[in-house]
């Protein structure tokens, strides 16, 4: 057995690992005309939008393509550009919440209801505890 050794620490093969292929969405300017693209579609995109954006003929010879992309590909594109997928809470606040009638009616209803009631409710004072009407 012999053992091997580096004569030259500075003259070391070079590996060819880690050099895949690169996306469309690293060329700037594709990613901006994509990016205008969904935001002219409007307030709801969809991976579909992109698909239908890329199948141009001019737009495939721009990123290097002959068949146009995946739908998965466009869903990693959408994911890349910092779109994500969200379903809008539904809580009490959401909607409305300010709207004329509603506060109209916290002012003027509400507030002067509990107002009425709040001559009748127990208090409670720091140190002391409840305090009765």
């Amino acid at each position: 057995r012999a053992w091997a050794y580096i004569k030259d620490h500075d003259d070391l093969p070079k590996t060819h690992q880690g050099g895949g292929v690169k996306s469309a969405m690293d060329d700037n300017d594709f990613a901006q005309e994509l990016h205008l693209h969904l935001q002219q579609v409007g307030k709801y995109v969809k991976a579909e939008d992109i698909l239908c954006f890329c199948k141009s003929p001019e737009v495939l010879s721009r990123i290097g393509r002959t068949k146009n992309i995946s739908l998965s590909t466009a869903k990693n594109w959408m994911w890349k550009m910092g779109y994500c997928w969200q379903k809008n809470p539904k809580g009490q606040y959401v909607d409305g919440h300010e709207c004329k009638d509603v506060v109209d009616y916290r002012q003027k209803g509400f507030l002067t209801q509990m107002a009425v009631f709040e001559v009748c409710m127990c208090l409670w004072i720091e140190g002391i505890g409840w305090s009765l009407p």
